[in-house]
Parts: C-alpha cells; structure tokens; sequence
C-alpha cells in the first residue's frame, strides 16, 4: 500500500517542507515496485538453482505406463522397465492389481525406502496423503504416480549428466507494467475443468473463475484453477509461445483475490512447465480460451537447454 502523503500542520508551508514531502511521496511509489522486482530477482535465482536439484526435474531418466499383472524392472534387455546397462540385470517386479501395486525385490538386489532395506511391500502413490513409497538402489530411484486415471512409474537418477551444468534459464526484463491488475469472476456451482495434458488425456481440474484484465486498452480473460489457501493457477499460451517462450505455454500463481475478486497477474513470474526440462513429466497444456493474443515479454524464456 502507498503511504499516505503527510501535510504541514500551517496554512502556508515552507519551501524545505514542500520538498521533504515531495521526496516523501516518491519514495512511496518506487518502493513498492522496487520491493517486488528484488523478490522476482530472488525468485529467478531460486528457479536457476533448482536444476541442479538431484530430487528436481533434471534428475528424471523415465516414465513408465503400468499394465495390470507384473512388469520386471532391470537393466536387461527383456526387462518391461528397462533401467541404464550400469543397472542390475534384475532390481525387482512390479505387480499391478486393481487393489494397488506391489514391490518385490529381486534375490540379491539391495533395494531401500527411508535407508531401510526392503525385499516386499504395497506402494503408495503420489496420491497418498503420506505421499509416493520412494525405492532406490544406489543412485536410482523410482515411484509411483498417478496421472489421467492411470498409474505410471517415475524413474530419477542422482547421476544423471543432465545435472552437471545445465544451461541457466533466461528471463525478459523485470517491469512493473507486467503487473496486471485483474478481477475474478466466479461462477458458482461450475462443473470441473478439463485440463488438456501432454499425455493426450484431459485432466479434470476444480475452476476457480474467469480473470478478466486489460492491456493497451485491450480486454482479455484466463480461465483460472483453484490453488491452495485462496491462491489460484493459471496455465496459459500467448504470442511469444513457440518463438521466445515454450511452446507448450507457461505457468503463473495469482495471489489470492480479496472480496470483490480484485488481484494482481504479476507476468513476470511467468514461468516454464516441467515439459520444458525433462521429456518425463505429465505436464498440463493451457485449458480452452487460455491462449491470449498478446506477446506476453515477461517471465520465464524458453529454456535452451531442452531436447523435446
């Protein structure tokens, strides 16, 4: 909030007064963008880190679709999970029932889960509240998730070479322009929201609403999803989506909208999906009407280092 600008107690104030509170005042109106602009460069270093994150993105090695029955996880060739020749032969089987999935280790394999070993157990998915059982064997680890009704197999690698020197990610200028205000329009009792995904199945997702902005005397709407503690998510193409930015779109959190729905799209944290880093994530893909034409120059660019 701006301060407010503070007033001489005398009817006919000063020279010395009348610029103290000019001075007052401009430093009210910088300070605040001048705060947000620190807290996004902050927030691009965070981003740029992460990379190099050996439970992020970069360390992923694969994804594997489960069928029902079992499905051997090894190194070797006939393997129905096939893990990197400096793997065992043979790790485990995964047997998939409409009860769950469960873990057995092979003999002599040493597999763990909290550094304990392990030779058999039901695993939890990331849908648990205890979140996925994690397995590892030396460098490898995989885990269970659950994407478009379908359960699928996550394989990282604390090795990985993509690891070691990641190209940075690259941003537009920070500018306060970039920070839109916007108003939410909620509409009650409104069915979920497919999601399209990169795994060609819709993902249903709970609508917050439809923010409505303005830019260069342009009007446009997003369609919003509900995020945690009033927060909301916004997946979204735009003009620079294929050339300077990702194709596949970006992403954006909204701080949550006070009482009559008025909030901030704050641009300049647009930022790239997983897709962008790792052929291996389950990215959700901008919903219908969530591609604007309008060049979006803020955020996140496409990141350089991607191979899909």
């Amino acid at each position: 909030m701006l301060a407010k600008e503070t007033r001489s107690p005398t009817r006919c104030p000063a020279l010395a007064v009348v610029a103290a509170g000019l001075l007052l005042t401009l430093a009210s109106v910088t300070a605040e963008p001048d705060a947000d602009a620190a807290a996004t460069r902050d927030w691009q270093v965070r981003r740029n880190a992460s990379l190099r994150d050996v439970d992020g993105w970069l360390a992923l090695v694969g994804l594997f679709r489960l069928r029902d029955g079992e499905s051997q996880i090894g190194s070797s060739p006939g393997s129905d999970i096939q893990l990197a020749p400096t793997a065992p032969a043979f790790v485990g089987t995964l047997t998939v029932t409409a009860q769950g999935v469960h873990f057995q280790t092979f003999p002599g394999t040493d597999v763990v889960v909290d550094g304990k070993p392990i030779t058999h157990l039901d695993l939890r998915s990331d849908e648990s509240t205890d979140g996925p059982t994690r397995l590892q064997h030396g460098s490898l680890s995989w885990w269970l998730i659950e994407r478009v009704g379908c359960r699928w197999l996550r394989l990282s690698d604390t090795e990985n070479p993509a690891l070691e020197n990641p190209e940075p990610i690259e941003y537009f200028p920070i500018h306060s322009d970039w920070r839109v205000p916007a108003r939410l329009h909620r509409t009650p009792d409104a069915p979920e929201l497919a999601v399209p995904t990169v795994l060609g199945l819709p993902s249903l997702q709970t609508a917050a609403g439809v923010l409505q902005f303005e830019r260069s005397g342009q009007k446009f709407s997003l369609q919003a999803l509900e995020g945690s503690n009033g927060s909301l998510f916004v997946i979204f193409a735009d003009a620079t989506s294929g050339t300077t930015t990702y194709g596949a779109g970006r992403f954006l959190w909204v701080d949550a909208p006070d009482s009559a729905g008025h909030t901030i799209l704050d641009f300049n944290r647009a930022y790239n999906p997983p897709c962008a880093f790792t052929a291996f994530a389950t990215c959700p893909l901008p919903p219908p009407g969530n591609r604007l034409d309008l060049a979006v120059m803020a955020g996140e660019k496409r990141w350089t280092g991607t191979v899909h």
